[in-house]
This record gives structure tokens, sequence and C-alpha cells, in this order.
């Protein structure tokens, strides 16, 4: 289970291609975001892809619970019952009313929103007016104030949409929107019948409990990253899935993680045992596979005398593009930048070339399948991994990229985090510098290139670490989650 559309995620590809390759029935269940395929068939497992999208079928039981009783008129006398048939027959037993539902306070509502129990409570006791009386009052605040003052009800009004929108993320659609996601893609791993459920990052941690309650199938979470202190994504929602990782992850039956320092602080955190490490290596047959250097599709871009400097992955703050950007107007005119990837700050980064004058240097291509990346990736000179010292899960993050960049034998200039600087010294394929200077990042980029025989030597000490460093030395952990 993945909270993502499982296009370009290769560590859950991975792992599915093990399950199968080791003669498992296997099922990947992922959220259906944009133009993808609801059901896949590929290497020997299947794809399900359940709808992330909020819609109003899924947003009316909760509203209409909400504001029924500020909107419902007020209840008549019941209507005398009919005379029996018979007046002289005693009337029979009359049914009592059904108990009203008690109110519960605030932290059993925060409760049921951080575990998802069933049936849903209605409202909490408190003092403070509830969401639907809030909802209700910034609705017709405009109406209230138009007939004295005419003139400020326009502006009132809209202030008060914006409002509505925000309590209405807030306190509805947050919520209930993971919810729904949440029971549709338990709906899906309960109809598979699972034996044992893997759950990758927190989104899907909820609907992955949730499945193994009703199968009794055993459930194992993998930690992709410190999601709780990740700069990527908003504080509501990292607040959010930091709740839901505190509840849930000590219910589980093994963890796993991608490096020693997040399994130190997971179990420190949420007193379990230390989870096992496997790391985000590519399979050595995949990228040994790869095209030489001459034939890859990377040189198409590539002008006579032009050196190619390469960053692929997700388009995002904290990455360090901005500043690799900067360091491109720095570098002479025969390095070309070619970003490779797709992201929310793609628009950012090529308004920031454009300002630059930088575009006939600076080339963006979108993303390619993870089966595809090693072809090309390998006719880069140069990789590059500058993400910023930005909270947790950058400082001890070891991307997809070092270890594809090793296995291609392609030098990295990368920035001075704890995990990536301890990989690259110990191989030696790469120069570690404060990426956060575009001057310093500029410097070491022709450094890397300046020296031949260095360069082939880094090369060379790449490829020979890959076997180390490779996916088939990882699966042997993930195979023992079936028999533990």
């Amino acid at each position: 289970m993945v909270g993502n559309n499982f296009t370009v995620d290769s560590r859950v590809l991975r792992q599915a291609q093990t399950f199968a390759r080791a003669g498992h029935d296997t099922l990947v269940v992922a959220v259906r975001r944009w133009d993808v395929p609801a059901i896949e068939t590929r290497d020997g497992f299947e794809v399900r892809r359940v709808h992330a999208l909020y819609t109003w079928n899924d947003a009316y039981p909760r509203i209409a619970a909400i504001l029924g009783p500020l909107l419902r008129p007020t209840a008549r006398a019941p209507m005398p019952a009919p005379p029996l048939n018979n007046p002289t027959d005693p009337p029979g037993p009359v049914a009592a009313p059904a108990p009203r539902r008690p109110r519960l306070r605030a932290s059993a509502w925060f409760r049921w929103i951080r575990t998802g129990d069933d049936p849903a409570p209605r409202s909490w006791e408190r003092d403070r007016a509830t969401t639907g009386r809030r909802l209700w009052f910034a609705l017709t605040q405009p109406f209230r104030i138009a007939p004295r003052l005419p003139g400020k009800a326009f502006r009132v009004a809209k202030k008060q949409v914006r409002r509505v929108r925000r309590l209405s993320r807030r306190y509805l659609l947050l919520p209930t929107r993971y919810r729904q996601l949440d029971r549709r893609m338990a709906a899906e791993a309960i109809a598979f019948k699972p034996d044992l459920i893997w759950a990758n990052d927190a989104q899907p941690l909820r609907a992955a409990a949730a499945a193994a309650r009703a199968t009794g199938a055993r459930v194992v979470y993998d930690a992709h990253e410190v999601i709780w202190d990740a700069p990527t994504i908003k504080p509501l929602q990292r607040r959010l899935w930091g709740l839901v990782e505190r509840t849930q992850v000590p219910k589980m039956d093994r963890v796993f993680t991608v490096c020693d320092p997040i399994a130190d602080l997971t179990a420190k955190r949420y007193r379990v045992p230390r989870p096992t490490v496997v790391l985000n290596c590519p399979r050595l047959s995949e990228t040994s596979a790869a095209p030489t250097p001459q034939r890859s599709p990377l040189n198409r871009y590539r002008k006579p005398g032009e050196r190619l400097i390469l960053f692929h992955g997700s388009l995002s703050p904290w990455r360090g593009l901005e500043q690799l950007i900067t360091a491109m107007g720095l570098l002479p005119a025969e390095y070309r930048l070619v970003i490779l990837g797709h992201g929310i700050f793609r628009d950012t980064l090529e308004q920031l070339a454009a300002e630059a004058h930088l575009t006939e240097r600076i080339t963006f291509l979108s993303s390619v399948p993870p089966d595809e990346l090693p072809a090309w990736a390998v006719g880069a000179d140069v990789g590059m991994i500058p993400y910023q010292l930005h909270g947790k899960n950058h400082e001890y993050s070891t991307p997809n990229k070092l270890f594809e960049y090793m296995h291609l034998g392609v030098p990295v200039v990368v920035n001075d985090l704890p995990q990536i600087r301890r990989i690259v010294t110990e191989v030696g394929f790469g120069i570690v510098c404060d990426c956060s200077d575009p001057a310093t990042m500029a410097k070491a980029i022709v450094e890397l290139l300046a020296d031949p025989i260095r360069y082939e030597d880094m090369r060379v000490r790449a490829r020979a670490a890959a076997e180390r460093y490779s996916w088939e030395a990882q699966e042997p952990a993930i195979l023992s989650a079936l028999e533990s």
C-alpha cells in the first residue's frame, strides 16, 4: 500500500518485484491521481488505484450531520395514535423512544480523527460553538449587516467566503478526505485477503492497520522519510502524519526504514524495537544492462563540446535547485544543466532560469519511468545532489539517485549531509561541498571535471561498490518479513 499514484516510486516497485519474483501473489494498492489506469498488471503483480479526489458524495453525509440540526424545522408534536378496532381491547405496550446519542468531549473527537474508529461522533461538549455553528455564522453574517451598512456588505461577504473555505478545509475536508481514502484503500486490501500487508510511509498506515484487523494479516510499516519533519510537506499535514505514526507504529509487527539514523530516531520516538534498514539501492541486474554513455538519450540535448550536469527527481523546495541554477551562471559556457523531473517547484525554477538569462544552458525534461532512468542518467558527466540542510528528513536522507549514480559510474557533487557524505567518501566517487553557496558548488563542479585521471578513477570506484550497495543485497531483509 502506497500513498502516491505508483508511477515513479522506485522503492515500492522493487519491493513488489521482490515478492512477485519469490512466487507470492502481490497486489499494490495506490492512489489514482491524474491520467493513470485504475487497474494495471506489470512485472508479475497487479496494481489497483483508488480515487483520491474529494467529491460531494463523500462530503454530503458529514455536512448533513453537522448542519442538519441548524436547518431542520422545529419538531411538531406527534400525531395521536389511531383508535383500536375494538375499544375494549387493552392498549399494547408503547415503544420507548431511542436514547439520544451522547455528545463527546474534544479529546474523543480528535481521537476519532487520529484513529478512525467508527461510528463517528456527532460533536463534543464544550462552551465554544460547534463547527456547524461557526460555518452558519460565517455564511449569514453579510445578510445581517447588509440592511445597516450596504457599502460594507460586499467586502464582508468576500471576507466571509474566504473564512468559510478555511473552516471547511480545517474541520471537514482534511479529516473526511483522508478517511474516505483510507476506507477505499482498506476495502481493496481486504478483498485481496492478504497474509502480509506492507504500508509505505504514513499516508496508507491507517488503511493498512484497518485491513490487517479485518483479515488477521501481519502488517509491516516502511518509513521512507522522517515525515513529521519533512520540509516539502505542509505543517498541518506534518502534524497529522506525525499523530498517525505515533498511534499506529507501536502496533506494527515489523518496521523498516531507509538508513541507520532514521532507524535510531524511530525507535527512540515511538519506543519500538530498532527498525530494519533497507537502503534505496537499484537492482544491479538493471543498471548493468544500461547502454554506454555515448548511446544515452540524454546526449540528444548535448551540443558539441558540452559537459552535462544532471539533477533528476522531484522538483520541490529545499533541494538546492535555486542555488544550482545560480551556480550555472558562474560556470563556463560549455556546461549544460539538465533537470529531469516534475513537481510544484518547476514553474519557479523555469522563471528563475529565465531571469538569469540561462534558458539556453538549462534544459527541463519530464520524468521518465524508473526502468528507463538508468539509460538516461548514464549519459551525464556529473550527478548533482544539492539537498539543503533543513529538517531531519533532509539531514538523514539517502536518496535513490545517490546509488543510481554509483551503479552507473557517474561522479557526483553533493551537499555536506551526514549520510550522503559518509557513503560518498567511503566509496570515493564524488566531491562533498557546501551546496548552499552557488560559488562553492560551481568550483566543485569544475574541480571534478578538471583532472581526467581522477575523474576516471572515481568512475571505477563507483562501479566497484555497486554490488555492495545493490537491491539484491537488500532483498533477504525484505523477504524475512514473511517468515517472522
